[in-house]
Parts: C-alpha cells; sequence; structure tokens
C-alpha cells in the first residue's frame, strides 16, 4: 500500500505542476497574444478554439483536485498528519472556484460575441489579471503537495 500511495501522490504533485504550468503559459503566452489581436480576429479565434481550451484546462484543474483529495484520504490512512495536503485541496478549490466567479461568465460573452467590440481590450486586461489570481494559486497548490510529500509515509 505504501508503494501505490508514494506513486498516487507523485502523480498528484506532477498533475499539479502541469496544470500550473499550462495556466503560466496561457497568462504569458495566450494572454499576450490575444490582446494583439484585433477585437473581432481575437472572437473568432476564441470561439474557434474555446472547446479546446475548456477541454484541456478543465480537465487539468478538475484531475488535480480529485488526485488532491484522493491523496489526502491516501495520506490519512498512512500518515500521521494531512494539514498541507489540506491547504493543497483549498487552493485547488480556489482555482476552479475562479471560472466561476469570474471566467465562466466572460468567456461565454466572447464566446457568444455578446462584448461590445470595443470592450474587448479592457475585458482582456482584466482576464489577464484574473489569470494570474488562478496561476498563483495553482502554483501554491503545486508547491504545498510537494511539501506534503517531505512527510516520509509510515
Amino acid at each position: 500500500m505504501k508503494t501505490l500511495t508514494s506513486l498516487i501522490i507523485a502523480i498528484t504533485v506532477i498533475i499539479l505542476g502541469l496544470s500550473s504550468g499550462a495556466m503560466l503559459t496561457e497568462a504569458v503566452v495566450l494572454v499576450g497574444y490575444w490582446r494583439s489581436l484585433p477585437p473581432q480576429e481575437f472572437l473568432n479565434w476564441f470561439k474557434s478554439n474555446e472547446p479546446l481550451l475548456t477541454s484541456f484546462f478543465g480537465t487539468l484543474q478538475i484531475l488535480s483536485l480529485v488526485l488532491t483529495v484522493i491523496s489526502i484520504g491516501l495520506f490519512r490512512y498512512l500518515h500521521r498528519s494531512t494539514s498541507i495536503f489540506l491547504v493543497s485541496v483549498v487552493f485547488s478549490v480556489l482555482v476552479l472556484a475562479t471560472y466561476f466567479l469570474y471566467f465562466k461568465g466572460v468567456n461565454t460573452s466572447f464566446l457568444e460575441g455578446t462584448i461590445k467590440l470595443d470592450m474587448v481590450a479592457n475585458e482582456l486586461i482584466v482576464w489577464g489579471l484574473w489569470q494570474w489570481i488562478r496561476t498563483a494559486l495553482g502554483i501554491s497548490a503545486f508547491i504545498t503537495a510537494m511539501l506534503a510529500t517531505q512527510e516520509k509515509i509510515k
């Protein structure tokens, strides 16, 4: 059981790292690219690529949370403390919460083209700020999960 637990925890940390790295890439590369496009061209690009973005990022973020919760259960079963993993879960939940607090609504306005063209540039600035918040939360989830692995499993 210790080997299986160690493997699952390692996979959890890897997925959290991939997720936070992907969010960082989106913040640095994609947002910069989007802001360079004329508003209508951005909306066309977003409409064409939104299903891929949602599938990719949604899968990584949900998997991160699920694996972190599973790791807590395994860690608790074999170990004396899960407090650091609990912090990682909180950060993972907050990553997902940003979608419902901000991204879902604005992404829908981009997807459906209901945002006014003269508002796109300003909204992308706000989008980028929210992305940095989400990225910081994801990196925090990754770091706290890594710290949790420093404690030896009995």
